[in-house]
């Protein structure tokens, strides 16, 4: 899908501190900030420091909740020295570098972790005991237990409860550690800047309860990290650090909120701390802290109560349910143009046009409001002029959205950068499901310029008019389809394909677009527009069942590359064309043979490339992993060509993939070696956890297999010859919508069939129970 993350540069910066810190004094009712946080004249820092470029190791632990996520290590912290990418993160911006701390000099032990939710966390540690012994009593190891409870709201808040479990009283000094280099996100993943901006002297409040560090880049832009703290004031605090030093009674507990706010150009500085949190230590008010989580849950909950409820017989799966909708949830994220989904943490985390495109279409039955969001946002960046450095062009729908310093400096084409094959006829293609689903031809009427646009986009971009192709001329990606690094796109004796490439796929997605916007055209009117597109689709297929097919290997070629010539491996690619319609019957049923083959099927999933092939590599990005998505788009696939038993095989190798994960969260991919290789799937190493498509695939698994339909415009909900997989024996989908109506549905195994019970219906909506042969 993306480019694997380079060799790992530094950076010289400068981050000092230049000013004063300011007397201690007690903490005062609230003021305003521009008077909690007096600035000192700006000027820029000196001493230079490195920015740590991430490397593929793992474990982290992420957060993630609107336009802030955060990245730490196993331990829940994010250490200066740490080469993992470690921050606190807003639109590809890293306000954060560090957030560590240590308790009478020595770091904490991980006790636990949970960040289930996804949006929150809590992390328990202990003491350790001191290195030498000193002369006065030392503080015996596991005798001070820390708790952190972590919440992304607006900002990060974090409630940390220091308990004295001992029978001693005990002097403690607690430390947090904390920076910002203020990085780009293609900094941190090593991309090398010949200049950088100006980090600003900050500043330290007069009450000791809050700092504020600064930064402005090279278009001027003032960026800002806030630290504050409250039920504690620091007894010490500085631009690097705060100190508590507390004396704690045997069984006794401290509370120390804190609180990291982001600001970027002229946002309004708020009042991060009620006047309560700030005045009494003693203060037996609920906390902003616990106001926040709770209003983050109910966010959760209220978008949560807009989908449809799944329950199956198998508590694991009905745990990786959860996992994917909170994943879901959290990767939702705010552009100028509306609300998106980004495509993964850490390095994706913003918006990708055919990441959307692809998961709206995979759990679009099951939550068909973030469908018309992905829809609005893409047609809101649609391109509308021809720009050669973004390849913007006129109905293009985009790729890859950044607002970073380095995008609006145009460092890099990301602004947005428009190089994609795929993500104009998917967004046609959704449109068009989307109305199926939703019955909303209101919708259709409105985008239907975009969807115009996205018409006379394609055929300008269409090679000699019969196949739609990228690589015309150089531009930031060298393979702009789903697998887009550049080794991606081969011939089966290990060379690099040739460009204009025409992948297999887009073709499958082309004619599946043209063929739904026909429908869509003739339902709105446009007789004559769908009769041309039905025609251009028709002829596209004549074409490519010749074009594509390797009659040797009973196969489609992965890509025609510019001489026409096919790219003759096996790889993964053709899977998808097998739901779209385009192949004829007979090629259908040898491409889905061959996914059972071991060359292919690892039992973990099918690969990106035949294990038999020039190419192979399990360690590779695309020639020989497992994605979980792609997986997920070739069973729905086998689903509708009738191999729904052997569909549910296969699905299951994905399912055990997540069982084997701790937190049951499909990563983006894994390596392609088979399960008589290792009982678990081999992490990849700059794999993205969580990842938007990885989280719907097995959404869109569960549905093909139990061959939900949607038919708003005749208000019916239709079950074609429902399938369970082999680990599942009832499942149970609750308000799943098709129009102003909605169902409730049980689905049980009864001998070797599946059997379909209407719960419940609400609305004018009908349910055919239809069985096929």
């Amino acid at each position: 899908m993306r480019r694997a993350l380079g060799i790992l540069i530094s950076l010289s910066t400068a981050v000092s501190y230049c000013g004063p810190v300011l007397a201690q004094n007690q903490v005062p009712a609230q003021q305003p900030m521009e008077n909690l946080l007096p600035m000192t004249q700006e000027k820029p820092t000196e001493k230079p420091s490195e920015i740590k470029a991430a490397i593929p190791n793992h474990p982290r632990q992420v957060l993630k909740h609107g336009a802030h996520f955060l990245v730490m290590d196993e331990t829940g912290l994010m250490p200066a020295d740490s080469n993992l990418g470690c921050g606190l993160y807003r639109e590809d911006t890293r306000y954060l570098s560090e957030w560590d701390f240590n308790l009478n000099g020595e770091s904490l032990t991980l006790l636990s972790s949970n960040t289930e939710d996804g949006y929150a966390g809590r992390f328990v540690y202990g003491n350790k005991g001191p290195r030498q012994k000193p002369l006065d009593k030392p503080l015996p190891e596991q005798t001070i237990s820390v708790q952190r409870d972590v919440v992304i709201g607006d900002e990060v808040r974090e409630r940390i409860l220091l308990t004295n479990f001992g029978v001693q009283d005990a002097n403690v000094n607690f430390v947090i550690k904390f920076g910002s280099d203020f990085a780009d996100m293609f900094e941190v993943r090593g991309q090398r800047r010949k200049q950088r901006g100006s980090y600003q002297q900050p500043a330290v409040d007069k009450s000791q309860s809050s700092v504020v560090l600064r930064y402005k880049g090279l278009d001027n832009m003032p960026y800002k990290t806030i630290i504050g703290f409250s039920k504690q004031v620091p007894t010490f605090l500085n631009q690097d650090r705060a100190e508590f030093k507390l004396s704690m009674p045997a069984k006794s507990e401290v509370v120390i909120e804190t609180v990291v706010a982001t600001r970027f150009n002229d946002q309004r500085d708020v009042p991060l701390f009620e006047t309560e949190d700030l005045s009494s230590v003693n203060s037996k008010s609920t906390s902003m802290y616990e106001k926040v989580k709770t209003q983050v849950e109910q966010d959760y909950l209220n978008w949560r109560n807009t989908g449809a409820l799944i329950e199956t017989d198998n508590q694991d799966f009905n745990k990786l349910c959860v996992r994917n909708f909170r994943d879901l949830y959290i990767l939702r994220q705010p552009t100028p143009r509306g609300e998106c989904l980004s495509a993964g943490i850490p390095w994706f985390a913003v918006a990708f046009g055919r990441d959307q495109d692809i998961t709206a279409h995979e759990t679009l039955p099951l939550l068909p409001d973030m469908t018309r969001e992905v829809l609005s946002v893409l047609a809101a960046y649609q391109g509308t002029k021809s720009d050669d450095f973004t390849e913007e062009r006129p109905g293009r729908m985009f790729h890859e959205l950044r607002l970073g310093e380095m995008a609006r400096c145009k460092e890099i084409p990301f602004i947005p950068y428009y190089g994609t094959v795929d993500a104009t006829p998917l967004w046609l293609s959704l449109l068009s499901q989307y109305v199926q689903w939703s019955g909303d031809l209101e919708y259709a009427k409105t985008v239907w310029p975009n969807v115009e646009a996205a018409l006379a986009y394609i055929d300008s971009d269409m090679n000699g008019g019969n196949y739609l192709v990228y690589g015309k001329q150089k531009g930031a990606l060298t393979n702009q389809g789903w697998k887009d690094s550049v080794d991606s796109v081969l011939y089966s004796n290990g060379e690099l394909a040739k460009p204009p490439i025409a992948l297999s796929e887009v073709q499958g997605y082309l004619y599946d677009a043209w063929h739904r916007t026909a429908a869509l055209a003739k339902l709105l009117g446009k007789d004559e527009l769908s009769v041309k597109l039905n025609e251009k689709a028709d002829a596209l297929q004549k074409r490519f069942q010749t074009d594509f097919w390797m009659p040797e290997k009973h196969y489609m070629a992965e890509a025609l590359d510019g001489d026409s010539k096919q790219c003759d491996v096996i790889s993964s690619n053709p899977g998808h064309t097998i739901a779209t319609g385009i192949n004829s019957d007979a090629q259908n049923q040898e491409l889905a043979g061959k996914m059972y083959d071991l060359d292919m099927n690892s039992n973990w999933g099918i690969r990106t490339l035949s294990a038999a092939e020039r190419g192979y590599n399990p360690l590779s990005y695309h020639d020989g992993s497992i994605w979980p998505h792609d997986n997920a788009m070739m069973i729905e696939g086998l689903c509708q060509v009738g191999k729904k038993r052997e569909a549910g095989i296969l699905s299951g190798g994905i399912f055990k993939a997540a069982m084997s994960q701790p937190d049951y969260r499909l990563p983006e991919l894994f390596c392609g070696y088979s399960q008589t290789y290792s009982d678990k799937p081999i992490w990849y190493p700059v794999s993205c956890s969580p990842q938007a498509w990885a989280a719907g695939s097995m959404f869109l698994m569960l549905e093909s297999l139990l061959g939900l339909k949607g038919d708003a415009l005749n208000q019916t909900l239709h079950i074609v010859s429902p399938t369970l997989p082999p680990y599942l024996n009832v499942v149970t989908l609750k308000h799943v919508r098709c129009g102003q109506g909605s169902a409730d549905l049980k689905f049980y195994r009864q001998g070797d069939a599946t059997r379909c019970d209407v719960l419940n219906i609400t609305g004018d909506l009908k349910v055919s129970l239809e069985q096929t042969d």
